[in-house]
């Protein structure tokens, strides 16, 4: 099964820490290291900027109408 630049199917777990690196980025994740003892791969979640929604835009100018420092 080729997913994601892996001609072949994973045979160990050196194929999976391959494909976890292919779909990290995809998962909002940044991958830090990669070593041989355990945790094999390690890294960071980061969340990214959003659009607000309406209601949230209203919420805000009313926490700043009332003087509210968020």
């Amino acid at each position: 099964m080729p997913s994601r630049g892996l001609t072949y199917d994973r045979l160990n777990e050196n194929g999976v820490i391959f494909l976890f690196s292919k779909v990290a980025e995809d998962l909002d994740i940044t991958i830090e290291g990669i070593q041989v003892k355990f945790p094999d791969a390690f890294g960071k979640w980061y969340e990214r900027p959003r659009a607000l929604t309406n209601w949230e835009k209203t919420f805000a100018k009313l926490l700043d109408v009332v003087g509210y420092s968020y």
